[in-house]
């Protein structure tokens, strides 16, 4: 099952479910324009860009991913790919 994170405008949280991250999107605690990345990917998409989060079964959109996840160090993987996009 995949794994997500996503930047909360301080921190890197994750990892979380598609499904968990639709639950915190019902609760309004994150948005369809929070930054989030799947676990061995290296570039951030918007949560909106995953998935219809408003259906009854979120299901991931059809995204190109041609590596596999990562098993250890996605956490720090993950803080990485954010500092370099922003950095620009």
């Amino acid at each position: 099952m995949d794994k997500f994170y996503y930047f909360d405008k301080q921190s890197v949280i994750g990892a979380h479910t598609l499904r968990e991250m639709q639950e915190m999107y019902a609760m309004a605690m994150i948005n369809t324009q929070t930054p989030v990345v799947r676990l061995g990917e290296k570039d951030w998409q918007t949560l909106g860009a995953y998935c219809d989060l408003n259906a009854p079964a979120c299901q991931p959109l059809s995204l190109d991913f041609d590596g596999a996840p990562a098993p250890n160090g996605a956490h720090a993987m993950a803080a990485e790919a954010f500092a370099e996009i922003t950095a620009d």
